[in-house]
């Protein structure tokens, strides 16, 4: 009988042990919000001077598609590109439709 708790014990040890250490791998169809919004954002058509930060508010429509709320800036050519990149794109982020979202963004000078 002590045999048999001590070979039921290692295995469930073994078992255990195996299962926590398998790593799945992410999804590869399931980007994150945060991906999906610098998809859209990389490459500006304008040349970057110097250090501009914008500070964006957006929500999801029933169709799933980005509407920027308001871009805080100092830059007009920042603002009109952060709201053409960005206006009714769909994205599959799993957020809620009608939820006011923000996040700043930055585009640094390649110089």
């Amino acid at each position: 009988m002590k045999k048999l708790k001590a070979t039921l014990m290692a295995l469930l040890l073994l078992v255990g042990t195996t299962v926590s250490a398998v790593n799945l791998p992410k999804d590869e169809k399931d980007p994150t919000t945060s991906e999906e919004l610098s998809e859209l954002l990389k490459s500006p058509d304008f040349i970057v001077e110097k250090k501009q930060i914008a500070h964006v508010k957006f929500m999801l429509n029933e169709e799933h598609e980005i509407v920027v709320v308001s871009v805080k800036t100092d830059d007009a050519h920042v603002d009109s590109y952060v709201k053409n990149r960005l206006n009714y794109h769909k994205i599959n982020a799993n957020l809620e439709e009608g939820k006011v979202y923000s996040f700043n963004f930055v585009l640094v000078s390649e110089n």
